[in-house]
């Protein structure tokens, strides 16, 4: 091989070599930072209360609310908890899904009594709960699970052994993930004994409550969140927006959409506590 033959095999070779480190020293960077942003992943979100939806009216006032929240606290998903309707009629759930297909952001939902048709067709004397036509109308699960980032909401509508058996299956698989920093448990009603309560903290988010916001302390290891929402008319919206941080989430509570009082919830999963503090 001749001298000029050498240099460009070796230039050739080099180049090569230079092209696949380059290639490793990449895959490494974007490795590195999918990692960075997973660990630092936090959600914003909104949630309200009890909509209590009659008219289709009901969809300008929500998805104004809405697009006022993504507008304000770029917020990532919104959750309806229960008492989306005021009787669960065809035109009520068309508005509620009239909602979830038009919000700029991804809703999830679940379903309490005011929104179940009864075998007497009454839902607050009928025994019958359909849970499968909340299911058919809005085309959701009543019991499921969502992952976002580094959080995991149990989301549960039946409020008997259904319900109770699905959420505390889930809370046992999470009780030694250490992927996840909060927990949330989605349920129109409070949390109830029926509930493991010995399992590590849970952020419990419930229905509607008169005006303000209501919060429930349980023993240092749990807090259930009470959205403000006492609705009356269609054109009235109190919702919540939780903001996710490293270790605490700040909750801010919007009474007809002006933000009235602010709170923090300080959660340790690996140490099994929880503490409020007001802000």
């Amino acid at each position: 091989m001749s001298e000029i033959s050498r240099r460009i095999y070796r230039h050739k070779r080099l180049a090569g070599i230079m092209r696949i480190a380059a290639a490793v020293f990449s895959c490494m960077t974007v490795s590195v930072f999918a990692l960075e942003r997973e660990s630092a992943s936090r959600n914003t979100f909104m949630v309200f209360g009890n909509t209590y939806i009659q008219t289709p009216e009901a969809k300008k006032s929500i998805l104004a609310s809405i697009n006022k929240a993504v507008d304000v606290a770029d917020i990532d998903f919104v959750i309806m908890v229960g008492e989306l309707t005021i009787s669960a009629t065809i035109g009520q759930f068309e508005t509620v899904k009239y909602v979830m297909g038009n919000s700029p952001v991804p809703v999830y939902v679940t379903a309490s009594n005011h929104d179940l048709v009864y075998t007497n067709g009454d839902w607050k004397t009928g025994t019958s709960d359909d849970y499968a036509r909340f299911s058919e109308m809005l085309d959701s699960k009543t019991e499921y699970t969502i992952s976002k980032g580094r959080s995991s909401f149990i989301m549960q509508s039946h409020i008997d052994s259904v319900g109770s058996d699905f959420t505390n299956n889930e809370l046992a698989k999470l009780e030694n993930d250490t992927s996840y920093d909060f927990v949330y448990h989605i349920i129109e009603v409070p949390l109830k004994e029926t509930i493991n309560l010995d399992s590590k903290p849970i952020i419990g988010i419930s229905g509607g409550s008169p005006k303000g916001v209501h919060l429930n302390a349980l023993d240092g290891r749990h807090v259930r969140v009470w959205p403000t929402e006492n609705k009356i008319n269609d054109n009235e919206d109190d919702y919540l927006i939780f903001k996710e941080n490293e270790g605490y989430v700040v909750v801010d509570s919007y009474v007809d959409r002006s933000l009235n009082e602010s709170f923090k919830i300080i959660i340790d999963r690996s140490a099994g506590t929880c503490l409020v503090e007001d802000l």
